[in-house]
């Protein structure tokens, strides 16, 4: 699996029109050519846009379903957890032929909010399970003395419990925007022409042409997704450490 990463990064700084492993000439010019060119520009801040929009969605839902599966239990709890598993089970080529439909009826094909929603049906199972891992070892005792001292539901929501699963939650929001970023295959079936995203417009760009501009768009996508699950798992282990005192003052 990693053997293509060791192609296509070298590959991408030929200086030549065509991909050449090993490169005979090194160059930037197929970086300078992505950020220079309006159309790889308009996909990236469309793919950005999109999955920032994707991964609040997604943690905003995935949070109230921990939060659901945190107080549930029995048949209520497991049907819930399933159904939310249903987007990791089902073919994504299924669920991007029923969207398409459902959105072909609401005129939400080509919209961003429209997509962003697609993707975020792919987030929430991600956003769902590290939220529930948090709150598997959050300690709700430090709740009941602020319900205790007089603060309200809401108030002990917002001070005491998000704080203490802050980094659940961005590690919530970076899983989500990598998974929405990604997506090739519900986009193709929901974009427009004039919208597409920068994994869509690589596949399109594909079938026409083939030059070390994809190779250097790979590259940077191949270092951001790698910057973005170092930060999911520093995060992770920040959560664990926060978790081991108060293990040790309980006992």
């Amino acid at each position: 699996m990693l053997a293509p990463v060791v192609v296509v990064v070298p590959a991408s700084f030929s200086a030549s029109k065509y991909p050449e492993f090993p490169p005979r000439d090194y160059s930037f010019r197929w970086y300078d050519e992505f950020f220079s060119s309006e159309l790889w520009q308009a996909s990236l801040k469309r793919s950005v846009l999109v999955a920032c929009m994707a991964s609040v969605v997604a943690t905003l839902l995935g949070l109230g379903v921990a939060e659901y599966l945190r107080r549930a239990s029995g048949r209520s709890a497991r049907s819930v957890r399933g159904l939310v598993t249903v987007p990791l089970i089902m073919p994504v080529i299924v669920l991007a032929l029923g969207l398409y439909d459902l959105y072909s009826r609401l005129h939400l094909l080509g919209s961003s909010l429209g997509l962003a929603v697609a993707h975020a049906m792919l987030g929430l199972p991600f956003a769902t399970l590290i939220l529930s891992a948090a709150f598997s070892r959050f300690d709700s005792t430090l709740e009941k003395a602020a319900w205790t001292l007089g603060a309200s539901r809401l108030r002990t929501y917002v001070t005491v419990t998000l704080p203490l699963i802050r980094p659940a939650l961005l590690a919530s929001l970076i899983s989500c925007f990598v998974v929405s970023f990604d997506e090739v295959v519900l986009s193709l079936f929901l974009v427009g022409s004039t919208t597409q995203t920068l994994p869509v417009r690589m596949f399109s760009f594909l079938k026409t042409e083939v030059t070390p501009v994809l190779g250097a768009i790979s590259t940077l996508l191949i270092a951001t997704f790698v910057v973005g699950w170092l930060l999911v798992l520093l995060l992770q282990r920040v959560l664990r450490s926060r978790r081991r005192p108060s293990v040790g003052r309980g006992a």
